[in-house]
């Protein structure tokens, strides 16, 4: 049920009615509360809470009007938590009392110069030059490295030895910037782990199908709700295998076909839940394609792309409203309603523009001059990057390339990486010689330096 401008009002729960929920909204249409239990009669509120000691029953937001969390408050198992907020005047967050009154000592969060969440008082975040994520850990302990391809898509996770699911994890991504193949190795070993249905090129982006355990083999199919929330996985049979259930903001609960044995992340290996974005067991974070999402503090990790337009702040997700909008690609929030009948595909981020040093302007060699410069240095930057997203393909290529035809030669992966790597340079080396024959053809067009 929805008010007239969109918002639900509660969420019943037919197969679980403990687990319906009921949401409230400020005058700015923003999420303020939201409870979880048995529904009243006529939908209202809740008549008693869940008594499933894992859930949230209540939260509650006290947001200023940039819509920062001013005070969170959680109750869990009957014990409520009051999570008092500050915030500078980059609306980054300064520090969380995470049990208010209670004694604790309030959390620092630290930001980098480029706004970056460097630390949130339990995490610590690394970043590159284009504010992407490549590293968690805690203090010099590190849990997981990632790595991004040419166009931004990360194509590999490396968890250290020693940890839950250790070993590079190889990601087969598409032009849309879905995962289709998942690859682990561990001990020089390869295995093809998973592979992954999504809907049609009209659907949306994070509408996912099934998923095929290679290692079963098994195949898996997908159900979600109007969110695209990952709420069950049955297998061919019909069975239920596991259960979701996921707060507004994204915190997950896994439960087994049965409703017990309730943990943090999926023991079957679904990564989709909240929206139907990508879960980080190892930390509890989604991966939203540009940026990534803390379920805990309800925001981004990085600033926004495109420059506030999430809203007033530029770490804002979802406009505040999680249950009616949606954001495939950690850029800019649409109404799922939308979502739901144009179906939406991520676009990659604007190239990072380091800051520039004013320069002395140009001498003045004539403007057809100036053009065949300017067109030199198009063609050799599109060669280059052509070049890049070449290398970039190689070591995804050339691992589904020797799982699929030489799984049991361990020197297929390394002599196929050498060759392609090799293609790619010819390509690279006679695009640029290309380049260098046109410009002079355009230089001798008449052009002649004033």
């Amino acid at each position: 049920m929805r008010n007239l401008v969109g918002n639900p009002l509660y969420r019943e729960d037919s197969q679980e009615p403990t687990h319906s929920e009921v949401y409230w909204y400020d005058d700015a249409n923003r999420l303020t509360e939201f409870k979880r239990g048995d529904l009243e009669d006529d939908y209202s509120d809740v008549k008693t809470y869940t008594t499933d000691a894992n859930l949230t029953q209540r939260n509650a937001w006290t947001l200023d009007a940039l819509g920062n969390w001013d005070e969170f408050i959680k109750r869990t198992n009957n014990t409520t938590i009051t999570e008092p907020r500050t915030n500078n005047k980059a609306n980054e967050y300064a520090t969380i009392d995470p049990d208010g009154s209670g004694g604790a000592s309030p959390i620092t969060l630290a930001h980098d110069h480029n706004g970056n969440l460097t630390f949130d008082g339990n995490w610590t975040y690394d970043y590159d030059i284009e504010n992407r994520m490549t590293r968690v850990r805690k203090g010099t302990d590190i849990y997981a490295e990632y790595h991004y391809d040419a166009l931004g898509r990360r194509i590999r996770k490396v968890i250290p030895s020693g940890r839950p699911d250790e070993g590079t994890w190889t990601y087969v991504v598409n032009e849309l910037w879905q995962v289709v193949s998942e690859y682990h190795t561990v001990s020089s070993t390869t295995t093809h782990i998973r592979r992954y249905v999504h809907a049609g090129q009209s659907a949306y982006v994070d509408d996912h199908v099934a998923m095929w355990d290679m290692t079963g083999p098994k195949f898996y199919y997908y159900h979600a709700d109007a969110q695209f929330c990952t709420v069950a996985m049955t297998d061919d049979t019909g069975a239920v295998n596991e259960y979701y259930v996921t707060d507004p903001y994204g915190k997950a609960v896994t439960y087994n076909g049965s409703w017990g044995s309730p943990q943090a992340t999926s023991r079957i290996g679904n990564p989709f839940m909240h929206q139907g974005l990508w879960l980080d067991g190892e930390c509890g974070k989604y991966q939203n394609r540009n940026r990534e999402f803390l379920p805990t503090l309800g925001r981004f990790a990085q600033r926004d792309l495109p420059q506030y337009s999430n809203g007033r702040v530029n770490y804002a997700a979802l406009e505040l409203s999680p249950l009616k909008y949606l954001d495939p690609d950690g850029r800019i929030s649409i109404l799922g309603a939308i979502i739901r009948q144009l179906g939406v595909k991520p676009q990659p981020p604007p190239p990072f523009l380091p800051p520039q040093q004013p320069q002395p302007p140009p001498p003045n060699y004539g403007d057809n001059f100036v053009f065949c410069l300017n067109n030199l240095a198009n063609c050799l930057g599109n060669a280059n990057s052509a070049r890049g997203g070449c290398m970039a393909g190689v070591g995804p290529f050339c691992g589904l390339h020797c799982a699929l035809n030489f799984p049991d030669d361990p020197g297929c992966v390394a002599g196929c990486i050498i060759v392609e790597a090799d293609k790619c340079d010819k390509k690279y080396n006679t695009d640029k010689q290309t380049c260098h024959v046109g410009y002079n053809d355009c230089l001798k067009g008449g052009v002649v330096m004033e």
